[in-house]
């Protein structure tokens, strides 16, 4: 009774390890993101633009505000878009970008 009770749970678990990594490869190799823009979004789009000067990260932004003042500046961004293998993959969500983590960044108007 017992040792097939556990060869149930044995088949269950390793049904659940297959499922998870099949899950994983789709997940992670196969399915590519085809939301992503090869080029910059456009200027109604997203209107400001970012420059990370330590990383020389180049990120786009709908919205933008500034929170401090001088090194202690903090960027919050919305509904941006980031450099991805060369694509652009759009982020729907709010990021704060502070100074005093990224070092100095450039805030521009497109």
């Amino acid at each position: 009774m017992i040792t097939n009770i556990l060869k149930i749970l044995a088949i269950f678990l390793l049904c659940v390890v297959i499922f998870y990594g099949a899950t994983c490869t789709y997940a992670n190799f196969i399915k590519k993101d085809e939301a992503a823009l090869v080029e910059p979004p456009d200027r109604e789009d997203a209107s400001f633009m970012l420059l990370i000067k330590n990383t020389l990260d180049l990120i786009y932004a709908e919205d933008c505000t500034v929170e401090g003042e001088g090194e202690r500046e903090t960027y919050i961004i919305k509904g941006f878009w980031e450099n991805r293998d060369d694509k652009y993959v759009y982020n729907g969500g709010a990021v704060p970008l502070s100074e005093e983590i990224f070092g100095p960044i450039e805030l521009s108007r497109r």
